[in-house]
Formats: C-alpha cells, structure tokens, sequence
C-alpha cells in the first residue's frame, strides 16, 4: 500500500514508518522539519507539508490508499489552537480532494507527573 503518514517524526510516528517500510508498504511522510527524520529506505519519501494547511496536503495525499496521523502536540499548544481539530479538518478535506477514504488516527494527550 501506499500510505502518507502525519507526524512520523515523533516516536510513534518513527516506530510506524520502520514498521510500514518492513513490510513492504510506500511511504509518504509529511513533516514540518524533515532532518528529524534521519531514516532512509528506497520505499520512504519525505515531504515538508504543513499538517493545518489543506492545500498543503491535497497534492502528497494523491495516489495513496491511506493517511494514518500519529500527531501529538505538546500540552502548551492547546493555549491558542486546537491542533487535533485543526488537523484532521485540513487532513480530512485533502483527502476528499485527492480521492483517498481510509484514515487511520491515533492520538495521545500529555499528562503532568507530580
């Protein structure tokens, strides 16, 4: 399959890509800072895309069979954006631009130790 993967610079996102490209799957990743991505397969390419931005999106979501976000945001994010929200709506309208259906999303919340 062909899959673009939002977030894939983070720890899921990294483990999810090694796991995809094992596998046999093409990988599209879409990041906001391509260097934290180091790793380097014949079957990953690696996109600066902007995860708010619908257009931004649209064009690298054509041709794949599926988007799986493994965004997370850290807790001062939520002060001014809701970044889950923001995020899945541009996915969400890219997807129906570029014709692909299926989303896998997981998600994750900070908590504070004390």
């Amino acid at each position: 399959m062909k899959l673009a993967v939002l977030g894939a610079t983070g720890q899921t996102g990294q483990n999810l890509v090694k796991q995809a490209l094992q596998q046999g799957h093409v990988v599209t990743a879409l990041v906001r800072t391509p260097s934290k991505l180091t790793l380097e397969h014949d079957n990953l390419k690696v996109i600066e895309a902007n995860i708010f931005s619908e257009e931004s999106l649209t064009a690298h979501f054509r041709d794949h069979d599926a988007v799986i976000s493994c965004l997370g945001f850290s807790p001062a994010f939520f002060s001014y954006i809701t970044g889950y929200t923001d995020s899945m709506k541009a996915a969400v309208n890219a997807m129906r631009q570029a014709k692909v259906n299926r989303m896998i999303a997981m998600t994750s919340w900070y908590t504070e130790r004390k």
